[in-house]
Formats: structure tokens, sequence, C-alpha cells
């Protein structure tokens, strides 16, 4: 049997983990798994070469001069028993389309279309709402990874196809994490680029993060940063300015880079503390115990802290400056329930 997956793996951090997650369930029951990417396929390789995969795989590029035809994935998806976009938020203004012509071409292949893990961001654009609604027309079904977004699918398709619309916790929740110690004296930062969102200040809202870590670096007497760049294509730039900033003040920077997943994953256990923007590093930090802080600029950061009931850690999106740091562990006391309600979605579709 050949599964296929499609997502926006290349470069990103939350992208490649449940990418990873994917693979290292669902080889134990397909023989092939076709992957089509947004991303760098280089980075891409990379990241695969950590599964322990027992099947067969093959990547195809879906942007760029190495992009494929739409004939070839025409060719190639045939015979897959799913496509399934494997997490992430994939419905969004900012360009968020869900792949959504490659899975209508999949569903007239006779393939059946799945969306698993995923979120719904901002939705005011009426192509972003018509998308939304043909993902849903011609899928089998989609999981949602927070309420918030289930019920807002929901609400775009009129309710009439809801039986179609579910709940998985973020898949990214069932990855196991290495007991592995290089350092234990630095704080994780991970910031973002947030060009694309015209409400808000990037280089004010990023010299912010930059300077609440120095703060706690301060208080917690650490004179070390990680710099997670959660998403080497998009967040270059502002690390690169963190970086500057970090070094003025006598604090030494190690970068990680995303796409090297069990770096990223190490680099989190063993932190005294995370500051991010981006959303999976929080989820990580929140299942291993470890103190950290989640910019609120997207609402998926904020559903995602209001359903693990850590709302204290949420730095408002434009009051950032009235931030207060929980230096108290997180309670994960609920991990293990949740890690059963995804698997017992990811089985449905192992045959």
């Amino acid at each position: 049997m050949k599964l296929s997956l499609i997502g926006y793996y290349g470069s990103n951090f939350g992208d490649l983990l449940m990418l990873n997650v994917l693979i290292d369930y669902y080889s134990q029951y397909y023989e092939q798994i076709n992957i089509y990417t947004y991303g760098i396929e280089a980075n891409l390789s990379d990241s695969l070469a950590l599964n322990s995969s027992k099947c067969q795989i093959e990547v195809f590029t879906l942007t760029g001069i190495q992009k494929i035809t739409y004939k070839t994935f025409l060719k190639t998806v045939k015979n897959s028993k799913y496509i399934l976009w494997g997490g992430g938020t994939c419905f969004m203004d900012q360009g968020g389309t869900g792949g959504i012509k490659y899975m209508i071409g999949a569903y007239f292949c006779k393939v059946r279309v799945l969306y698993m893990g995923i979120g719904i961001d901002s939705y005011s654009k009426i192509r972003t709402r018509l998308i939304m609604f043909t993902a849903v027309l011609f899928s089998k079904a989609l999981y949602f990874r927070d309420e918030k977004s289930l019920l807002t699918a929901k609400s775009l398709t009129l309710n009439l196809m809801s039986y179609k619309i579910k709940y998985v916790p973020d898949i990214a929740n069932i990855k196991t994490v290495q007991h592995q110690l290089a350092f234990n004296d630095y704080i994780v930062f991970c910031c973002r680029d947030l060009s694309n969102y015209q409400s808000l200040n990037n280089e004010k809202v990023n010299k912010y993060l930059v300077d609440l870590t120095i703060s706690i670096c301060n208080k917690l007497k650490i004179k070390r940063v990680f710099n997670l760049v959660c998403d080497f294509e998009v967040d270059q730039k502002p690390s690169q300015l963190a970086n500057e900033l970090f070094l003025q003040e006598g604090i030494s920077v190690n970068n990680i880079y995303g796409y090297k997943i069990e770096d990223s994953l190490i680099a989190i256990r063993n932190s005294k503390f995370v500051i991010t923007s981006r959303l999976h590093p929080a989820v990580v930090a929140q299942n291993l115990n470890i103190p950290y802080a989640l910019y609120n600029y997207s609402d998926k950061n904020k559903k995602f802290l209001e359903e693990a009931k850590e709302a204290s850690r949420l730095i408002g999106r434009y009051n950032f400056e009235e931030f207060v740091p929980d230096f108290k562990k997180p309670k994960s006391e609920n991990l293990e329930n949740i890690k059963q309600s995804i698997f017992s979605v990811l089985t449905k579709y192992s045959k």
C-alpha cells in the first residue's frame, strides 16, 4: 500500500516535527510513502535521515525550479490509499491554501483526502473561506487541533458537512524526545518574522522579545542563549538581528536550525526557559515541563495556552510590555490521555 503526505515540509520545525511523527507511525503499515513538499527539499532530506523508516520514501517538490508538473503529481499520487495534509495552520489569509488544487486532483484519482492536526488562522478574505469550503467538500475527514478552529470550520461550511469535521490534539504531542545533555545553562529563544502581519510592528515586537530574554537571563544568572531558527526560509533576518543584540549584552549565542529536529528537541529539553513566537517550541516545552513564554502573534498560540490551561504564559499581542514571566514548571498531567487520543485517530487510517 502507498500513502501520500503533503505540507509545508522543508525548513519549518513544527511542520517537520509532525511529518516526523507521521512517518514513524505509518511506515509500519505502508510499503511506500510519497511526500509532496512546499519547502526546501535539501532541508527535508536532512530531517528524513532521522526517521527509522521501514518503507520506501519518495519526495516531490511543489515549488521552485524543481517543482513537478501537475501531470506528474497525478501520476505519482495515483493508487495511494490516502493523501494526508500533516498538520499546521494550513488555512489562513496569509497564503494558506491547504494544497487544495492537489487535494482535488488526488480526489479525482480516487485517493481519499485527509487533513490531520490542522488549524485555521485569519479567514476574513472570501478566497480563504471558499478554499476552506472546498477542502471540506472533497475530504473524507478533517481533524482540527483546537476547538476554535473546529467550530470555525463548521461555521464556514454552514454546518452542512459537520460529520467530516473532527478534533484531534496536536499530533506533535506524541513525539519522544531523547535524553541527551550538552549544556543546561541556557535559554531557548525563538522569534518569527512578522512582516506579513500588517497590524504588528515586526521590529518592535522582536526587539521586546530579545529584551525579555536578556532580562530573564539576568534573573537566572545565565549568559548563554540557544537561538532556535524555527523556519530558516522565513525567520533568518530577525534571528540575526537578535544575535547581534545578545552579543552586545555579553550573552553568547548558539544557533539551532528547526530542520534539525533532534538538535532542536534536545535544546528545548535541556533549557532553563523557552521564549518563543512559534507554537511548537511551546508545545514541546509544555510536555517536557520546561517554563516558557509564548507570544500571541496568532490566535493559534492563544488557543493552545487556553486548552493547556497555561494562560499566564501568553505574551499579549499589543500589550506585551505588561507581561510577567512565569517561572513555575508547566503541568502536563493529561499528556498520556492526549497521546491515546492521537493514536486512536492515526490508527483509523493505517489500513
